[in-house]
């Protein structure tokens, strides 16, 4: 059952996102509770404008400082987007705006969308030169360390913004399913309808479908859902052209249409102020991280593999994953068995890696069996 704060939370997303006036004598019953929630769904900027507008006053200095946060954080990423957009129409680099860039123009006003960064995806033949002209001539800086194996990142001194150039939009180490749907994207790609020579665009339903399929990767891998996840989904089935049969064929590809229909169904009784379906499904993300953690992502895996059958898969990765950890597995599969060790001594010389794999081990071995049936139950509700 949904706490006091948590219906405060829902009914200020709700005012701020379609218009609908809070309930009549509304009032905040925990300031702290409610700015703590929106902190860790990053919507303090969108609780703090709704209260604003309601004439009711936020005492929280860090959440008006968020706010105003905000407000910068997306002018600098319009503007380096456009300083990027600019290099590479001159320099002959097709690229394709992802994610926040994409979902910002479907919100009330751009500031409303935050992101931590500017994902794009690039020509695979072209990512090299991108990247190259990124440091040359806009002076940014490679940043390894939130660097994946699907894609690269680089910063601006001046302004901090990140900006992730893609090389793929999945990697086999997150899925199979998602790889080989997403794979020639760029068949499926359409030029941007403003002009430009080498922007493009996904089609209605790989958009979709898309948003969606990223949304189960960080659920399943780690447990997180983000509101704002679901916020952008309602957004999506509310903009003028929907290619419904598209759409309805790129889930089923990706094997996610009962978890489109879940998501859906709780966002929808969000915005129409109605009770959930299911309760414990929107208590997990709402008692939740924007990305999860790893204690939530080991408890979901060992529904799946059982306490001892985690600990296994987790030091022994498939070789799908391990290829895109190690590349050379690609050519020479019989190194498997080598790279296998090779991976134990690179995370346990890692502070961070350590500590992560220390996180999940204690969480699957110490998840008590009432809460792993409910996770059972939550994950096949949702269809994973």
């Amino acid at each position: 059952m949904r706490t006091k704060t948590q219906e405060e939370f829902l009914s200020l997303i709700r005012y701020e996102i379609s218009g609908t006036p809070l309930p009549e004598g509304f009032t905040v019953s925990d300031e702290d509770a409610l700015i703590r929630l929106s902190e860790k769904q990053d919507l303090t900027h969108l609780i703090y404008d709704a209260l604003a507008k309601n004439g009711i006053q936020c005492t929280d200095k860090k959440a008006a400082s968020q706010y105003f946060a905000a407000l910068w954080r997306v002018e600098q990423m319009d503007y380096e987007l456009g300083r990027m957009s600019e290099l590479f129409e001159e320099n002959g680099i097709d690229y394709i705006p992802l994610k926040g860039c994409v979902m910002r123009g479907l919100y009330p006003e751009r500031w409303m969308r935050t992101s931590a960064d500017i994902d794009i995806l690039l020509r695979a033949e072209q990512e090299e030169k991108a990247e190259a002209l990124l440091v040359s001539e806009l002076g940014y800086e490679q940043d390894n360390e939130h660097a994946g194996v699907h894609h690269a990142s680089f910063f601006s001194p001046e302004n901090h913004v990140h900006i992730e150039p893609h090389r793929m939009l999945f990697h086999e180490i997150h899925t199979d399913r998602y790889a080989d749907v997403f794979n020639n994207i760029w068949d499926r790609s359409l030029p941007d309808p403003d002009g430009t020579e080498h922007r493009y665009v996904l089609s209605d339903a790989d958009v979709y479908a898309f948003h969606l399929a990223h949304m189960e990767k960080h659920f399943h891998q780690s447990g997180g859902c983000s509101v704002r996840g679901l916020i952008d989904l309602w957004l999506l089935n509310r903009i003028p052209y929907v290619d419904a049969e598209g759409r309805k064929k790129r889930l089923k590809e990706c094997q996610i249409t009962t978890f489109e229909e879940k998501m859906h169904g709780l966002i929808n009784a969000w915005m129409d102020g109605a009770p959930p379906e299911n309760e414990y499904l929107e208590q997990f993300i709402l008692e939740g991280y924007i990305y999860g953690n790893s204690e939530r992502g080991a408890k979901l895996a060992t529904v799946k593999s059982g306490k001892f059958g985690y600990i296994l898969r987790r030091a022994f990765l498939p070789r799908s994953q391990m290829e895109g950890l190690f590349p050379v597995l690609k050519k020479h599969h019989w190194l498997l068995p080598v790279m296998w060790p090779v991976r134990w001594v690179k995370r346990l010389a890692d502070k961070g890696s350590r500590r992560r794999m220390k996180t999940q081990i204690k969480s699957s071995l110490n998840a008590d069996e009432a809460t792993l049936d409910l996770i059972g139950k939550m994950s096949d509700y949702l269809g994973i």
